[in-house]
């Protein structure tokens, strides 16, 4: 499989997190609006038969990646009581940070542990130019108070009272959003297109209204992360849920994902999906054997008012050389 790297600008706020799953299920929406449900359903049943086309990471800020979940390194019981107290701490910051920029992702791939590679000394030159990174490319939070209109009216409801039937509105406000691709050889549909028509028509929830528009979509092709060659293990850049012969021996946080319907099913009687159990971005496996590509499922009865409805659940695997165990 062809990797690539799509970047996409925004100058308003997205209301909806930037997951595989949303980002999978807005590409088969255009597939559909281009080609028909014939070719959406062509793509399924290789994504239902273990040969997805098309593998998506989650969106990240730019050359940021979440940070792998790895067993803690205890720090060498040397040197005074300070210098031990002082290497707990960085070790604990260190675990701590959300993300990790390439350099160090690439360093942590081959080996180097956590506690070296996210928490190293830092000149004062530096620690304002993360600062400087992180008001410019990381999250920021959005929150803003609507008020509900009587559409007999045409007047705020509830004004009467003077409750205004407010409700709240939360995302986040950044300036770029980053993903990974993985495409096959032999894919039938001109993905870079799909790719465009998500950027024309905005990306998550109220996008009719302007919230998650994109401004621009560049692709390019990607050259890896530094991966090693001698990996034993992956981490996943994408949300995931395990299939049956998939690696057990990692670590992993999780998350109930509440998911709806997209787009004209949005609209039906009953829109929610069943709550799903899934890996977050970072989980990390000891894999035997060559590294595959991806791990991961494609959930099917996932909507009770349509059973053809399927979920993107795949893991876009990194391979990663962890450490050996210590029986080994």
């Amino acid at each position: 499989m062809q990797a690539y790297r799509v970047t996409l600008s925004l100058d308003v706020p997205s209301l909806t997190a930037w997951h595989a799953d949303t980002l999978f299920g807005h590409l088969c929406w255009a597939l559909v609006r281009r080609e028909g449900e014939g070719a959406l359903g062509e793509m399924l049943a290789l994504c239902g038969a273990g040969r997805p086309p098309l593998l998506l990471s989650d969106g990240f800020p730019p050359d940021s990646f979440p940070r792998p979940l790895l067993a803690p390194v205890l720090p060498a019981q040397s040197g005074t009581l300070s210098v031990q107290i002082e290497k707990a701490r960085q070790a604990k910051d260190a675990r701590d940070r959300k993300w990790l920029t390439g350099a160090e992702f690439a360093s942590l791939l081959n080996g180097k542990p956590l506690e070296e590679v996210a928490a190293k000394p830092q000149t004062a030159e530096e620690k304002l130019r993360d600062i400087e990174d992180e008001e410019e490319s990381r999250e920021r939070p959005f929150f803003t108070l609507h008020s509900q209109i009587n559409r007999e009216s045409g007047t705020t409801a509830g004004a009467e009272d003077d409750s205004g039937h407010l409700f709240a509105i939360a995302g986040e406000l950044v300036p770029s959003r980053v993903f990974y691709l993985r495409v096959a050889d032999d894919i039938a549909f001109d993905w870079r297109e799909l790719l465009q028509d998500v950027a024309l028509t905005g990306y998550g929830k109220r996008k009719s209204v302007g919230y998650g528009a994109i401004s621009s979509c560049h692709i390019e092709p990607f050259a890896g992360f530094g991966e090693p060659a001698d990996a034993n293990g992956f981490v996943s850049l994408s949300a995931f849920v395990p299939a049956p012969s998939d690696p057990t021996e990692g670590s992993w946080r999780t998350e109930v994902k509440y998911g709806k319907l997209g787009e004209e099913l949005a609209n039906s009687d009953k829109p929610f999906k069943r709550p799903l159990l899934r890996l977050l971005a970072g989980a990390t496996f000891r894999a035997p054997g060559p590294v595959r590509d991806f791990y991961g499922s494609l959930v099917t009865g996932i909507a009770p008012i349509d059973p053809a409805v399927v979920q993107y659940a795949y893991a876009f695997a990194v391979p990663i050389h962890l450490p050996a165990r210590a029986t080994e």
